[in-house]
C-alpha cells in the first residue's frame, strides 16, 4: 500500500510520515528512482510516483516518507546543515529546513519540468529544466527568480566553426531553449550547466551571468559534476564522457568504448563511477581506462553516489536500488524487480 497523498498547497508544511514496515518491498517494477544524495549518515532517494526514501544509517535500513505529492520527483540536494530541496515535473519544488523531516511546497511561477537542483556552499539554490529554464533562490526556496543565459558560442581564433562543434552548429537555433539536464557548483562562484546539443554553460560570478563554453561533444549531455573550480566532469548519450582541468576553457572527450547513454557520474577520491542504460556501471581511475562493473540487470541506472571509498548506491528504472560495500566489485539489489 502506498502512503496516502496529502494535499500540497504552497506554504503548508508537509510532514514526512513513515510508511508501514517493509517500505522497499512495496516498490514495484512500475516505479522509477531518479536521484540520490548522501549527507553524513543520511541517504535520500527520489523518484516516481512521489517516491521519497530515507535512511539514517548509511543505507542499512530505509523508510519511505510522504512528500505530499504523487508527481515525478527528479532530483534532490541536501546540505550538511539540513537544508534540502527536491525538484520535479511542471515546476515542482519542495524544500526542507530540518534535514528532510518535513517538506514545504513552494511557488516557482513556472510550468516547465525541473531535472536537477544544486545548493551552493552559501545556500543559494539553482534548478534547471525544460526549454532553457534556469531559476534560483537566495532565501531557501521561498522565492524564485528566472535567470537567462548567453548561448553565443565562444570565439576561438582560427576555428572555422566559431568555437563549437559541427553537431552543435546544426542546432544553433535551439540553443536558447535547450533542455538543461544537470547543474553543479564547485563553490559559491563557479558553476556549470549541461544539456542538449552538447551545451555547456558556465558562471564565475555566482550565477549573475551564464556564458557558453566550448564543448567536446555536440550530443545530449545528462550529468555534470564539479570536483573543484578547475576540474569538472560531464557525461551524455552514446558513451559520451568529457573532462576539463582548466575550469572549462578546454574540454576533452574520453573514449569509454561503450554505446550506452551515461546518465549519472560520481567522483570518489581517485576513481570515477559512471552509470547508464542497460544496467551500465563503469569505473575509471584514469582518463583512458574504463572497467565494467557487473550489476546483473538491464534497466537504466540514473544516478550513483558513494558514502566512502567502499560503500555506494545506484538507482534507476523498475524501482532498482543497488548497494555496494566493496567499491563496486559486487552490487546487492535492495529493491526493484
Amino acid at each position: 500500500m502506498r502512503p496516502r497523498a496529502i494535499l500540497a498547497i504552497a506554504g503548508i508544511l508537509l510532514i514526512g510520515t513513515v510508511v508501514a514496515a517493509g517500505p522497499l518491498d512495496e516498490i514495484s517494477h512500475r516505479d522509477k528512482l531518479f536521484d540520490i544524495t548522501v549527507r553524513g549518515n543520511d541517504v535520500f532517494i527520489v523518484g516516481y510516483p512521489g517516491l521519497l526514501l530515507h535512511s539514517a544509517d548509511k543505507g542499512q535500513n530505509f523508510e519511505q516518507l510522504d512528500p505530499g505529492t504523487k508527481d515525478v520527483l527528479y532530483a534532490i540536494d541536501m546540505t550538511p546543515d539540513g537544508q534540502g530541496v527536491i525538484v520535479g515535473r511542471a515546476g515542482l519544488v519542495l524544500t526542507s529546513p530540518d534535514g528532510g523531516k518535513s517538506w514545504v511546497r513552494q511557488k516557482t511561477g513556472i510550468k516547465q519540468s525541473l531535472f536537477d537542483v544544486a545548493i551552493t556552499a552559501g545556500g543559494k539554490i539553482w534548478a534547471v529544466g525544460h526549454f532553457g529554464t534556469v531559476i534560483h533562490s537566495a532565501d531557501g526556496g521561498k522565492s524564485w527568480q528566472a535567470q537567462e543565459y548567453d548561448a553565443t558560442p565562444p570565439v576561438v581564433e582560427g576555428d572555422g566553426h566559431g568555437g563549437i562543434s559541427s553537431a552543435e552548429e546544426e542546432n544553433e537555433g535551439a540553443a536558447e531553449e535547450a533542455r538543461l539536464n544537470s547543474v553543479a557548483f564547485a563553490d559559491d562562484q563557479h558553476g556549470w550547466i549541461v544539456g542538449e546539443f552538447g551545451l555547456v554553460l558556465y558562471t564565475e560570478d555566482g550565477g549573475t551571468s551564464w556564458k557558453r563554453q566550448r564543448s567536446a561533444s555536440g550530443k545530449l549531455m545528462f550529468a555534470v559534476h564539479a570536483i573543484d573550480a578547475q576540474n569538472v566532469i560531464a557525461s551524455g548519450c552514446e558513451g559520451t564522457y568529457m573532462t576539463t582541468s582548466d575550469g572549462g576553457l578546454t574540454w576533452k572527450a574520453q573514449k569509454t568504448n561503450v554505446p550506452e547513454h551515461i546518465l549519472g557520474i560520481w567522483p570518489q577520491k581517485d576513481k570515477t563511477y559512471l552509470v547508464g542504460r542497460d544496467g551500465l556501471i563503469l569505473v575509471t581511475s584514469s582518463t583512458d581506462s574504463f572497467k565494467h562493473l557487473p550489476a546483473g540487470l538491464y534497466t537504466w541506472l540514473n544516478a550513483v553516489e558513494f558514502v566512502d571509498s567502499n560503500l555506494g548506491f545506484a538507482v534507476g528504472g523498475r524501482g532498482h536500488l543497488l548497494k555496494t560495500v566493496d567499491a563496486g566489485k559486487t552490487w546487492q539489489r535492495i529493491s526493484g524487480r
